[in-house]
């Protein structure tokens, strides 16, 4: 049955046929009926296409008699839909919204008695949008308006560190369980794995402290008894003299041990990074054309306590350390002594 199309239903066709979104199923037949146009027969557009010959007859008449409005797929038999795509959209938007009356979240029961659905339905949406009420992660935003600077600095060290500076990350895990079995354990031998006994007794905790070296791999580690400032500084001791020369730059959290005034008294003072040199400069310059802090503070995007900090101090000034040998000594016999260092910077963030 030969096919005729006008050249309004071939630029249609044409558009379809090269279509990269539109449903394969209508590029097929778009391409199906081009075919046809040029005189194809049906074996060889089913060779073509890659539709046996009874549905390329059957589109080639459903073209003839009802043309494009005949591409698109007919009603099918069978039970018609219970839920509509609204009701899907409620039953996303009710999961994400809203949380259900004396319950911490949404069950598949409880939504689906909230949105008039069905039970199984409900499940299928959530499994096909990835929604998962029951579970809940935790999220911490920083109340620190210099939160971002910082990121800055930190990120900075651990991508790019000054050349023949040595980056370490300084951390503890404290209240570690001293654990040992009861009884010695019984080794291994052939057809017999090792074997231990399933109590233990407690010995108390130990605190860890560890310095990582970011771009080295090496750790420097000590075992203290208690967590306290003093334990901190000797360890931090330690650190100086493993590194006893060149610029040492350490990275800490916030944690009260890390910030009491007995040890940044004792300790060394931070050195500026290049960027906290060019905001000391840039708010000193800022004050000299005669801005108040408030001013200063909006043109440079830092909080006013930022912009006093910098208005106080003298100048960007790297400190050298001064001898730890006040610090209480470290807990292993193994570890040296802390002597007079120099040269070294220290930069706590």
């Amino acid at each position: 049955m030969p096919v005729t199309v006008t050249p309004e239903e071939r630029g249609v066709l044409e558009t379809m046929a090269v279509s990269r979104t539109a449903p394969y199923r209508q590029v097929q037949r778009a391409r199906l009926l081009l075919a046809a146009a040029a005189g194809k027969t049906n074996q060889a557009i089913s060779q073509e296409i890659g539709l046996g010959w009874q549905s390329v007859s059957m589109w080639r008449r459903r073209f003839i008699r009802e043309r494009l409005a005949g591409l698109e797929d007919r009603p099918r038999p069978g039970k018609p839909r219970q839920y509509s795509d609204a009701d899907r959209l409620r039953v996303i938007e009710t999961a994400c919204t809203q949380k259900p009356e004396a319950e911490s979240h949404w069950s598949v029961r409880t939504l689906a008695q909230a949105t008039a659905v069905g039970r199984d339905t409900v499940h299928r949406i959530l499994r096909q949008v990835d929604l998962k009420p029951h579970q809940v992660g935790i999220f911490s935003r920083s109340p620190d308006p210099d939160f971002a600077a910082k990121v800055v600095d930190v990120v900075g060290l651990y991508l790019h560190p000054p050349e023949h500076a040595v980056v370490v990350c300084v951390d503890e895990k404290t209240q570690v369980q001293a654990l040992d079995r009861t009884q010695p354990l019984l080794p291994m031998r052939p057809g017999q794995i090792e074997r231990r006994t399933h109590d233990y007794k407690r010995n108390g905790t130990v605190q860890l402290y560890a310095a990582l070296e970011v771009h080295a791999g090496r750790v420097i580690h000590s075992i203290e008894e208690r967590h306290r400032s003093k334990e901190f500084i000797a360890f931090m001791a330690h650190l100086l003299h493993a590194y006893p020369s060149g610029e040492l730059h350490v990275i800490l959290d916030n944690v009260s041990s890390h910030e009491r005034t007995s040890i940044l008294s004792n300790m060394p003072r931070r050195g500026p990074t290049p960027r906290k040199v060019a905001d000391w400069k840039a708010v000193q310059a800022a004050r000299r054309r005669g801005l108040a802090i408030q001013a200063i503070a909006r043109e440079l995007g830092m909080s006013r306590g930022t912009v006093r900090k910098y208005l106080a101090a003298p100048g960007p000034t790297v400190y050298s350390t001064r001898s730890p040998a006040h610090a209480p000594p470290i807990s292993q016999n193994t570890m040296p002594s802390p002597t007079l260092l120099t040269e070294s910077l220290v930069t706590n963030t």
